[in-house]
């Protein structure tokens, strides 16, 4: 996996580094593919945080970007809301493809 973090006026910790590529190191295996993914994190105005993720795979892009009063928090949100879009990707997938859990679609 490739990871692009990019940083403006926020010093990102090691932890923070291995909480995001833990978390998308999950999203990879889903795939089954490489993904190269852009992180950014920047100060805004008011002691505010925003976290911005961003990748492509299989004609399909996900964006996320939140905003919080802390770093680990921004980026959990945004992890979140990538989840989310990669779960609501799949389920279209499965449902033009008339899989079910319980085998084919009637």
């Amino acid at each position: 996996m490739n990871i692009e973090f990019a940083a403006k006026g926020v010093n990102l910790s090691d932890a923070l580094r291995e909480r995001v590529e833990t978390k998308l190191e999950k999203l990879e295996k889903r795939f089954g593919q490489s993904l190269f993914v852009r992180v950014k994190f920047s100060e805004a105005a008011n002691n505010q945080y925003n976290c911005g993720i961003h990748f492509n795979v299989s004609g399909h892009e996900f964006v996320a970007n939140t905003k919080s009063d802390d770093l680990f928090k921004a980026s959990d949100e945004a992890m979140h809301k990538i989840e989310r879009q990669v779960r609501k990707a799949h389920d279209k997938i499965e449902a033009l493809r008339g899989d079910t859990i319980r085998g084919e679609a009637p």
